[in-house]
Formats: C-alpha cells, sequence, structure tokens
C-alpha cells in the first residue's frame, strides 16, 4: 500500500470524499489529485464516492465547474474517461457559464477529448 492510498482509505472511513474542502475554500481533494495527475488516488476516491462526481466548486474565474470540467482544463484523459464510464451523463452538465465539456475542449483545442 501507498502513502497516498493509505491516507484515501483513512479519509474514506471519516466521511465522504464530497463533503471533504480544504480551509473553507472550494477545493475538493479530488482537484488537488487531478491537478498533480494522481490518478491511481483520484480513481480510488471516485470510486467510492460517486457524489464527488456531481461536487461544483469555484474556478479562478468564479463560475462553478464539476471534477469532468476540471479534467479536461488540466488535460487528464483518463480521469476524463474514468468519469465519463461511470457516469456518461455528466457530458451534459454545464458550468456556470454554461459550457459543457465539449464546448471547453474544443475551446482549448483538446483533441484527444473532442
Amino acid at each position: 500500500m501507498n502513502e497516498h492510498t493509505y491516507v484515501i482509505q483513512e479519509i474514506l472511513q471519516k466521511r465522504p470524499v464530497s463533503a471533504i474542502n480544504f480551509t473553507g475554500s472550494e477545493v475538493t481533494i479530488l482537484r488537488i489529485y487531478i491537478k498533480f495527475n494522481q490518478y491511481e488516488s483520484f480513481k480510488l476516491l471516485v470510486k467510492n464516492d460517486p457524489d464527488s462526481m456531481s461536487v461544483k466548486e469555484t474556478n479562478l474565474t468564479g463560475s462553478k465547474v464539476t471534477i469532468l470540467h476540471l479534467s479536461i482544463k488540466f488535460n487528464q484523459y483518463e480521469s476524463f474517461k474514468l468519469l465519463m464510464e461511470d457516469d456518461p451523463d455528466l457530458m451534459s452538465v454545464k458550468d456556470d457559464d454554461h459550457n459543457n465539456v465539449l464546448h471547453m475542449a474544443v475551446s482549448q483545442k483538446n483533441a484527444e477529448i473532442c
């Protein structure tokens, strides 16, 4: 068991991931794992707390986005694929700017997602 896995298991014993944020901000642990390309840790968290996929958090522009939007923003194709396999309906979820994930992928010229 690696250090990340141990920490995740401890977190999951205490409370669901969707309820966790840091220091009152709206940055979830999923965002941290996706931003820093910690796919195995991200996968473990998502599989153990499916509600975490629909949590919206505030990005730098003040818009609320889902973890699926963040997977595109940080070019995390494997995370994007995992989320889509678990819940294809996430594709239609829009951020506060009314962009779904395909809008975002096209605007970032992310051919892998498109």
